[in-house]
């Protein structure tokens, strides 16, 4: 098996075009001077799984409630994942569908992604605690892209730390244990990618009840207070357990 710092599980669709849910996190990954290894998630089997300090599962077009195609093998591979985790082999990051692949390999009874009000894209405040223990948040700003969210009781029934929410969704990420952080938006992306992704995806954003305008406003009001730091912070962390 390939050796690698960082392997990077891509789900299907494009955020925009000409890039797809994996080519920010390898970039970013790969500019932190790890060696990052790429995989279809939508390909992919329980039986060829790179070894890695970090697994990244990305975000993708697929709700993880439709076992038709890709999804259930996709879960198979998560769950192994997770598993490996709770051994101490790796960590496991979630982003967007990621978080919600965790969350439904975690708790396949609980029902815990549902279907938003309304779609949640642009860039977007959200309060975060490094532990749900936390008494003061922070408030940062993140790109986000989702239609469908994470319900919180749930996760915190099976016993997850819910560590950042906003306005719009109850659950923004969570960890479970010290190896493995769901976030529900998209650290990786940059102004300039959501802006992309806005433009892309109008028909969806409409479909889901949003506002297109409003989107790209939001990146014009909040791209001053966004960081790109975030997502390097949010690697480091991870990576103390991995």
């Amino acid at each position: 098996m390939t050796e690698a710092d960082a392997v990077v599980w891509v789900a299907d669709g494009l955020a925009a075009e000409g890039l797809d849910y994996g080519d920010r996190l390898v970039e970013r990954l790969t500019g932190q001077g790890l060696r990052v290894v790429r995989r279809d998630l939508t390909t992919a089997t329980t039986n060829d799984v790179p070894s890695g300090r970090l697994h990244v599962l990305s975000g993708g077009s697929t709700s993880v409630n439709d076992r038709s195609g890709w999804m259930p093998g996709g879960l198979a591979v998560t769950r192994s994942l997770i598993e490996a985790a709770q051994r101490e082999e790796h960590a496991v990051l979630g982003v967007c569908l990621g978080s919600q692949m965790i969350a439904e390999a975690l708790w396949p009874e609980r029902g815990s992604v549902r279907s938003a009000r309304r779609i949640e894209v642009g860039l977007t405040e959200i309060r975060w605690r490094e532990d749900e223990r936390s008494k003061d948040a922070e408030q940062l700003v993140v790109p986000a892209f989702h239609y469908e969210e994470l319900d919180p009781v749930p996760l915190l029934e099976g016993n997850a730390q819910v560590i950042a929410d906003n306005g719009h969704s109850p659950v923004q990420g969570y960890r479970y244990g010290p190896r493995i952080l769901g976030l529900q938006f998209h650290p990786e992306f940059g102004p300039a990618d959501v802006r992309r992704i806005v433009l892309h995806h109008r028909r969806t954003i409409e479909t889901y009840h949003g506002d297109f305008r409003a989107a790209l406003d939001s990146v014009d009001r909040y791209e001053s207070s966004w960081s790109t730091a975030l997502f390097n912070r949010l690697v480091h962390r991870v990576l103390q357990h991995g």
